[in-house]
């Protein structure tokens, strides 16, 4: 998930769809989920993304959106294995190859 607003999106998407592309894999399927916004007038406690501007998965729960970009990983099951959050730990293809590599 990104916006075009967030530095950091506009640096790891492109990086991680080139990625993506490179794999040459019929098994990895990318999808993006832009335009999150940030909710300004949130109170304390709530989240910080804009829940009516936003995509829906930025509000929901199940994807726990902390930081953007943030890359899901799931198997083709729609079993979820895995997450890259704003920055990568290593890279962003050591962490990608870490993630396949331990759930598939």
């Amino acid at each position: 998930m990104g916006a075009k607003w967030c530095h950091d999106c506009v640096e790891q998407i492109p990086r991680m769809i080139k990625i993506i592309k490179l794999l040459e894999s019929t098994e990895i399927e990318i999808k993006i989920l832009y335009g999150i916004k940030v909710n300004v007038f949130r109170k304390e406690g709530e989240i910080l993304w804009d829940k009516r501007h936003s995509v829906a998965e930025a509000a929901n729960p199940k994807f726990d959106l902390v930081a953007i970009p943030t890359f899901y990983f799931f198997t083709s099951d729609d079993d979820y294995i895995g997450r890259i959050v704003e920055h990568p730990k290593k890279s962003l293809e050591k962490d990608l190859y870490n993630i396949l590599k331990n759930n598939l």
